[in-house]
């Protein structure tokens, strides 16, 4: 099918959106805003496809409009936004990489690693 049939939208979204997932709102199309939900995990610069929604063809036939979801960050925190960050940071790591963690960041003191744990 050309791409003259298609439609293209950027949706702009926070991070929290693109991490836990979520419905985004307001996306302009050719028959008026709509939404779309945003699956958990989703990368910056994604793409969604809605069959049918693009540009009308010949007779009823339409082509597809496709949603590109781009990646918000907020500026200026205040610092219990910045603080909540730092404490996620922390908590992801702890899946990741215990001797890390047993080494004093992001200005929280180090957590307990037994030494067993650091052999690893």
């Amino acid at each position: 099918m050309p791409l003259l049939w298609h439609s293209l939208q950027n949706a702009v979204m926070s991070c929290c959106k693109f991490l836990v997932g979520g419905r985004v709102d307001n996306i302009p199309g050719l028959d008026g805003n709509f939404a779309i939900q945003i699956p958990e995990g989703t990368e910056n610069g994604s793409s969604f496809k809605l069959e049918g929604k693009g540009m009308p063809r010949f007779g009823d036939e339409r082509g597809d409009e496709y949603v590109v979801v781009k990646l918000s960050l907020p500026k200026g925190l205040a610092e219990e936004g910045k603080t909540l960050l730092r404490q996620f940071e922390r908590l992801r790591m702890l899946h990741l990489d215990r001797v890390f963690l047993s080494e004093p960041s992001f200005g929280f003191p180090a957590l307990p690693c037994s030494r067993n744990e650091a052999a690893k």
